[in-house]
């Protein structure tokens, strides 16, 4: 393509937001190019929500997102509801399904099905994808914005940045568009890992590999509740990961100190202390001669009831019917209250999504004296034409 083509738009980034970006540019008339780094578009869409996509929620607020700003996270949601964004893959040729918890999918339950779906539209729209292009430089000048990499240069009127943040690296989110931005003369915010696994040093943790459950999970920092979060938790070879682990992983990060932190969990949050108590007094009644281990494996695998037991310091072959009250309650506090072994975050490669640290949120200056307000996400510190700033949707603001 000769560098003397000027597209009305040019797209960083191949993603799902740079092909919406390119898809929404396109349907007013507007000649798009998008350049995609990687060799292919859209890898970190096909392995969201395990393959299956995730697409929206049947009812999404600002309530549902951790930000500095939620006014301008329930104004976006505003501009782009559900039923838009419903609307839109079914007016694209995309049927979706909602299960019981509101999540609505593709009814392929592919997350390929969604990238198919938006690349054949902007084709259809006649948007150009050249992948395999890495952007180095975007500079202005003479009207138009310079677009350039290693052996390349192309030309636009304007420029959305969507490159993606910092997780998942290897899926082409390596903070491309931080560079660029801050080349342009912005300020780029302090950012962190969020919704990623936690790690653990602890041996006896990790060996449990594979197992997972339900639990109600509580962040306390000198005993006062920071962050409470609730749902499946999943034991790795390098620690905890699942959504309750992952949902609390930035409150965690966040902390400056960790020495006078815990994450406590509740290993059985659909069941009271009473319950568990006349459970226990049925099967000691009913198994006298069976074993502590044994009536744990009731809630949990055994490998698991084996460690709880010996946290605890109760042996876990001893008898139901040799156990005193006393014992019953440290064994009723061993699942209801029992600290994970927390000593680090996985970090980008396992994060799914970059988040502002909350610090530099407080730091930030009026609105009206930011350089990339929330309402339009377009730079006001580039005074040529106009270019559309979107490096993290997940985040909004990332950008100052």
């Amino acid at each position: 393509m000769p560098e003397t083509t000027i597209h009305d738009v040019i797209v960083l980034g191949g993603g799902p937001a740079g092909l919406m970006a390119g898809i929404s540019a396109a349907e007013t008339g507007a000649k798009v190019l998008v350049l995609e780094g990687e060799s292919r578009p859209g890898k970190k869409l096909l392995i969201t929500g395990g393959g299956h996509c995730n697409i929206t929620n049947r009812e999404v607020s600002e309530k549902d997102f951790r930000s500095g700003e939620p006014r301008a996270v329930r104004n976006i949601l505003r501009a782009f509801p559900v039923r838009a964004a419903t609307g839109f893959f079914r007016e694209i040729g995309m049927d979706l399904v909602t299960d019981k918890d509101g999540k609505m999918f593709p009814r392929t339950r592919r997350a390929g099905t969604v990238l198919e779906a938006l690349l054949a539209r902007a084709k259809d729209l006649g948007v150009v994808l050249e992948t395999g292009m890495t952007v180095l430089c975007v500079e202005t000048g003479g009207g138009s914005f310079a677009v350039s990499g290693r052996d390349f240069m192309r030309r636009a009127r304007a420029v959305v940045v969507a490159t993606g943040g910092l997780s998942y690296p290897e899926t082409g989110s390596r903070g491309a568009g931080y560079a660029i931005a801050k080349a342009l003369g912005h300020r780029i915010v302090p950012t962190m890992p969020a919704l990623v696994p936690l790690e653990t040093k602890d041996r006896d943790w990790r060996s449990l590999a594979g197992i997972t459950f339900e639990v109600r999970l509580a962040l306390k920092v000198a005993g006062t509740v920071r962050f409470a979060s609730a749902g499946p938790l999943l034991i790795t070879h390098q620690g905890f990961s699942g959504p309750a682990i992952m949902d609390l992983s930035a409150s965690w990060a966040h902390l400056p100190e960790k020495q006078d932190a815990v994450v406590v969990a509740d290993l059985i949050p659909g069941t009271g202390d009473k319950e568990l108590r006349d459970a226990f007094a049925r099967y000691m009644t009913e198994h006298p001669a069976s074993s502590l281990r044994k009536f744990l494996a009731r809630y949990f695998p055994e490998r698991l009831s084996v460690l709880l037991l010996e946290r605890a310091g109760l042996d876990p072959a001893r008898q139901m019917a040799h156990c005193s009250r006393r014992e019953r309650e440290i064994l009723i506090r061993s699942v209801r209250a029992i600290s994970l072994p927390i000593d680090r975050s996985c970090g980008y490669d396992k994060a799914e999504v970059t988040a502002v640290r909350s610090r530099a949120w407080r730091r930030r200056r009026p609105a009206r004296g930011r350089e990339c307000p929330a309402r339009r996400f377009q730079s006001l510190k580039v005074k040529s034409p106009a270019q559309e700033a979107e490096i993290n949707r997940d985040n909004p603001g990332t950008l100052d």
